[in-house]
């Protein structure tokens, strides 16, 4: 399952100079709480924002341009648990090569993927759609998975930070609304799409439990 989450202020703006413009404690934990022991895909922008993978996840970056990537940056130290020691990122090109990673993965094997191809995963997630993958980010990533996705995880920030990038509105005549939720400076809403066959919706109904339930 498909599932792209992300924090927009009032204006839908999602990030400033290629950051978080807001520093939200309460929004962050429902991120993580959210994310933990799943898989999140990310773009190399964004990835390059965090400078590391996110702890207790499967992290898997897709950039078109891995000449361009930053060579020092995707080295990690040994808390960040190497694919390998002699090979610190791998670079997977195939549906069916991720497969075998993610079994490792399970086992606490590998945290980090680079992929050059955003077709490939969306062809292992229609072979595999038992697992849940969560797009995080940025923009141009989002647009790509969300003709794809399951459903929406959105925060809706009360406040007006000032962005400089912004998420077109989606359409929300597509989505039925799952579970909603009030913060002190944000409101969580979750979305499934309307057309979600019985399989995927009992395995919504199971994440929202979880999520739900802490």
């Amino acid at each position: 399952m498909i599932i792209c989450i992300w924090a927009q202020d009032f204006k839908n703006g999602i990030g400033i100079n290629n950051s978080l413009p807001w520093n939200i404690k309460e929004e962050m934990e429902h991120f993580k709480n959210v994310t933990k022991k799943s898989i999140v895909i990310m773009g190399r922008k964004t990835f390059e924002s965090i400078k590391k993978p996110l702890l207790n996840r499967l992290n898997i970056v897709i950039s078109r341009q891995l000449d361009i990537l930053d060579k020092e940056l995707y080295k990690f130290d040994n808390s960040y648990s190497y694919i390998s020691q002699k090979k610190p990122t791998m670079f997977f090109n195939s549906s069916s090569k991720i497969e075998k990673v993610i079994g490792e993965w399970e086992k606490e094997k590998y945290t980090f993927l680079l992929s050059s191809s955003f077709e490939n995963i969306i062809t292992f997630c229609k072979k595999n759609p038992k697992i849940d993958m969560f797009v995080i980010g940025g923009k141009e990533i989002y647009e790509l998975f969300l003709p794809y996705s399951d459903g929406i995880i959105l925060s809706k920030i009360t406040k007006d930070y000032s962005c400089d990038t912004f998420m077109k509105p989606f359409d929300e005549e597509k989505y039925d609304i799952g579970f909603e939720k009030e913060y002190t400076d944000f409101k969580v809403i979750f979305y499934f799409v309307k057309t979600l066959n019985h399989e995927k919706f009992s395995q919504y109904e199971s994440f929202l439990e979880r999520i739900i339930n802490g």
